[in-house]
């Protein structure tokens, strides 16, 4: 009996007073407690991969991999779509980079006049930066280029009739 006149015992492990009606104080019933609890590694080990999850990750990293190479090779066919179409060339003539580029300019003078426009002087010739010669009007607008033996051509032309740019030698 403790000074209050309760039962009393002590702790069969520590020895702390107790009540009369315990056989442990709190502190060691906790801590027996804690050591009969198995790790959850032993109650729960981690799941195995079943075989069919690791065949279905391995499938769809292969698919992952077709499909990156099928973009791969359809890659440029598509950045080909976005690019200016390159006008068709007739005649066997060898023009250099200069003369390409008065062509050019001829394709994009032929696409107004076709439309029914008359160009205005912000094209110019690249070998002498002077605009364009425009004769006639309407349906029967021509368009040459102002110095066409810097080119090493005799004329170099485009029309609204024959909207194709000619190059004489």
């Amino acid at each position: 009996m403790d000074k209050s006149g309760n039962l009393s015992g002590h702790c069969r492990r520590c020895g702390k007073d107790i009540e009369a009606d315990k056989t442990y104080c709190n502190q060691c019933a906790i801590e027996m407690a804690e050591e009969k609890i198995p790790d959850v590694e032993e109650i729960m080990p981690a799941p195995a991969r079943p075989a069919w999850r690791k065949r279905k990750t391995l499938i769809q990293v292969i698919m992952l991999l077709v499909c990156l190479a099928v973009i791969a090779v359809q890659l440029p066919k598509v950045t080909g779509a976005f690019k200016e179409s390159q006008h068709i060339r007739q005649g066997s003539y060898e023009t250099d980079r200069v003369t390409d580029q008065c062509i050019k300019n001829l394709w994009r003078i032929s696409r107004i006049l076709q439309d029914g426009d008359m160009p205005g002087g912000d094209l110019v010739c690249p070998a002498s930066g002077k605009p364009y010669i425009i004769s006639g009007s309407g349906r029967e607008a021509v368009a040459r280029c102002p110095n066409p033996e810097r080119h090493g051509f005799s004329e170099i032309s485009v029309s609204s009739t024959s909207p194709q740019p000619k190059v004489e030698p």
